[in-house]
Order: structure tokens, then C-alpha cells, then sequence
């Protein structure tokens, strides 16, 4: 009896044992099961952290955009930085994606942090912020002709050429709203630090080489005085595309007659109050460049951030409020140009901007010519 009452006994001590592990062997898979989630929940509220450049800050303080970005669990948390600038950062390990204007300046990031996948989010051509009261005398002088209800910069090379002869407002017909000695050239951002500036030198030497893209160093001698006079000639110059159409804005002709700028930015300024477009318009040249907004990712936290701008219809559609367009033609054309006639449903005359390695041995030849 003994025998029997003491194997029982041990049984009872096996079966609380087994019963005791497997407790505690639930309580440790489920300690780390909440532990994952807490890790997930804390990741999903850390912002991500994007170097982005200063035409897209509003975008991305818009409160739509953040309860969009957070719903999804990536808060963003941006830090302006010029796009040429982005490229030549150091520390960029600590950032979780680099969102720079302009595809060169894309394509270096890529190239330099070794990145495998990157993210066209939106794009907006290159065009020059002018008045009505100008279309006449630049029609008559053949810079500017009408195509339907889009007024085109088709005559680049004749720009160029007035610019270059130093010819004056006063000097061209039919013009009796603003004939004074101003010299005729748009004013632009600093192309050493703005990517406007940058898209700007890109275009007018595209034309200046034969309408052809600068590609070797033989092409930057050739175009190298025109641009040189480009810059030196308006003086000081704005970092931001923000700085010009400002003025262009707020200031009226006599401050800014011609002012280069991204389409996004008049489209963004006339859907928030259409009487914008009085007695001001948008000269489209041809050829134009487009500025590609494109993110870099540098983690897996910046790939998802680039997956749902691209993605979601709601963070595009957005982005067409600000101006931009995305690859949702369809919305674009519905939102902006059908109330916007002169806005083209599609550009087809574009040029390719330059390698990053080509603009920057232009700029450095522009930089040295300051000193």
C-alpha cells in the first residue's frame, strides 16, 4: 500500500510539474508575444524621420497628410534641406528616407547609399510665372505663341538671345503696359542651393547646346558664359522657389515681370483662390524639364513611407491640392484643369535635366566665377 500511495504521490508531484512548466512556458511565450507588440506598437508611433526639400513642408503639415501618415503608423517628421545639399550629407544613417527635388539629385542618393528601390511620389514642370499685360509685347518679340488655351514659351532661343544682347522691356512692341529699362530675363533661385535655380540652368542649357542635354566638359565651356550671365545678372538670389513667387505674389510686375518657377506652385495658389489668375499667367517653354519629387529610402520604415505616398488615393489627391502631379492623370485632370483651361492635360515637349555629375561640374564652374 505504501508503494501505491507513494507512486501516486509522485505522480501528483510529475503532473504539477508538467502542469507548472507548461505555465510557465504559455507565460513566457505570451510575456514575449506582448513584448513584440509593445515593439511594434512603439515603432509605429516613432516618427519617421525624412530630409525633405522646402516645397514640400506644406504638404506635409497639412492635417490631412498627418492623420493619414499616423492612421498608417508612420508620423513623419521632417527637416528642410536643399536637394543638392541632401546628397553631400554625412550622417544621412540617421534619417529614415531623403525626399529631394529633382531626379539627379534622386538617382546620386540612390547610387551613393546603394538603394534598390525608390519612390516617384509626384513631379511638376518647369514654367515661368508672368502677366497678361507682358503676352502681347513677347508675342510680338516671338518668344510667346497661344496653343488653344495654354500660352507657350516657344521661342526659348529668342529669350535667351535678349538676354544675352541686354535687351530691355522699353525695347519690344506693343508694349504700353510696361515699357521701362529693366532688362528682359526671368528671375530665378540661387542655383547653388535651390533645385528650381538648378532645373532652370538645366533647360536654358539644354537649348544653348543645340537642344541637346550637357554631357561632357566640352558642352559646359560652350554654355558656361550664358550661364554665368543667368546668375550674375539678377543680383541677389532667393534659396527657395517659396522666396520668388512670393514677390511674384504678393509684390506685383514692376517687382517681378518673369519669374521662373515649379507649375505646382501658381496651380496651388489658384485653387485657393481663383481670382489668382487675374491679369497673371503661365508661359510653358518649350522644351520644358520636370522636377521629380522622388523619395530615397534609407531603412524599412522610409520603403513604407515611399509605398503609401505612392499608394494611397487620398495622400495623391492631396498632393494635387498643392499643385503636383502624381500618376493619377485622371485626378489632375479633373481637379485642376478642368478649371484651369490653361493648364496642359499633358506636356509632351520635355528635356531630360543633366546627370548629377555633369549640373554639379556646371555649378562649380558657376561657383568659381563668383569669387
Amino acid at each position: 500500500m505504501k508503494s501505491k500511495a507513494g507512486a501516486i504521490a509522485l505522480l501528483v508531484v510529475c503532473g504539477a510539474l508538467t502542469i507548472g512548466a507548461i505555465v510557465w512556458s504559455n507565460r513566457d511565450k505570451q510575456d514575449a508575444l506582448e513584448e513584440a507588440i509593445n515593439q511594434k506598437t512603439a515603432a509605429s508611433t516613432q516618427p519617421v524621420r525624412c530630409l525633405v526639400g522646402s516645397e514640400k513642408a506644406g504638404y506635409f503639415g497639412d492635417p490631412r497628410v498627418v492623420k493619414v501618415l499616423t492612421d498608417n503608423g508612420l508620423p513623419v517628421q521632417i527637416q528642410k534641406e536643399g536637394s543638392r545639399e541632401m546628397v553631400s550629407r554625412a550622417d544621412l544613417k540617421q534619417y529614415d528616407c531623403a525626399f529631394p527635388a529633382g531626379e539627379p539629385n534622386a538617382m546620386a542618393l540612390k547610387g551613393k547609399q546603394k538603394v534598390t528601390e525608390i519612390f516617384p511620389v509626384f513631379f511638376s514642370p518647369v514654367v515661368i510665372a508672368s502677366w497678361t499685360d507682358l503676352v502681347k509685347p513677347l508675342e510680338a518679340e516671338g518668344i510667346v505663341t497661344k496653343g488653344g488655351s495654354t500660352y507657350y514659351i516657344s521661342g526659348m532661343r529668342k529669350l535667351l538671345d535678349d538676354i544675352q544682347a541686354n535687351r530691355r522691356w522699353k525695347d519690344l512692341a506693343n508694349n504700353d503696359k510696361f515699357a521701362v529699362s529693366r532688362a528682359i530675363f526671368p528671375s530665378s533661385t540661387d542655383p547653388l542651393k535651390s533645385n528650381s535655380g538648378q532645373m532652370y540652368l538645366a533647360l536654358a542649357s539644354y537649348v544653348a547646346n543645340g537642344d541637346r542635354v550637357i554631357s561632357t566638359s566640352a558642352d559646359v565651356d560652350k554654355v558656361l558664359p550664358l550661364m554665368n550671365k543667368l546668375v550674375a545678372d539678377q543680383g541677389y538670389m532667393e534659396n527657395s522657389s517659396a522666396g520668388p513667387f512670393e514677390d511674384y505674389a504678393t509684390m506685383g510686375m514692376g517687382k517681378a515681370p518673369m519669374v521662373v518657377s515649379y507649375e505646382s506652385l501658381f496651380i496651388a495658389a489658384a485653387l485657393k483662390n481663383p481670382a489668382f489668375t487675374q491679369n497673371r499667367v503661365l508661359l510653358y517653354p518649350t522644351p520644358t524639364v520636370y522636377t521629380k519629387h522622388v523619395l530615397v529610402p534609407l531603412s524599412e520604415r522610409g520603403i513604407a513611407l515611399g509605398k503609401l505616398l505612392v499608394s494611397n488615393p487620398e495622400l495623391r489627391a492631396i498632393a494635387v491640392e498643392y499643385g503636383f502631379r502624381t500618376n493619377d492623370t485622371a485626378h489632375f485632370e479633373k481637379a485642376v484643369v478642368t478649371k484651369m483651361p490653361f493648364v496642359p492635360k499633358e506636356i509632351l515637349d520635355v528635356a531630360d535635366p543633366p546627370t548629377f555629375d555633369m549640373m554639379e561640374q556646371l555649378l562649380k564652374r558657376i561657383a568659381s566665377s563668383r569669387n
